[in-house]
């Protein structure tokens, strides 16, 4: 399993991009643009900390699940704690 972040610049360039096709097409029926820009900057920032975020709590929970799964594991392999087959 292989798990990484996105690169912040690129997820907040990417959201801008998008969010401020819907705020051309805003300006377009409602007329303010200064408006629609800040609202697509400020939600382009929060759509990347909402990214990292993810990101974080998703690796929190892996890791944690690795080191429960490896503790198990270890525990197994301890010496004296084997069950013979016929148990």
């Amino acid at each position: 399993m292989q798990m990484q972040l996105a690169n912040p610049a690129l997820v907040f360039i990417h959201s801008l991009v998008l969010l401020l096709f819907g705020c051309a097409i805003g300006m377009h029926w409602s007329r303010s643009p200064g408006t629609a820009i800040w609202i697509a900057v400020c939600a382009a920032l929060l759509m990347v900390i909402h990214d990292l975020i993810t990101g974080f709590i998703w690796m929190g929970v892996t890791v944690k699940w690795t080191q429960a799964l490896r503790r198990k594991a270890e525990q197994s392999n301890e010496p004296g704690t084997r069950r013979s087959r016929a148990e």
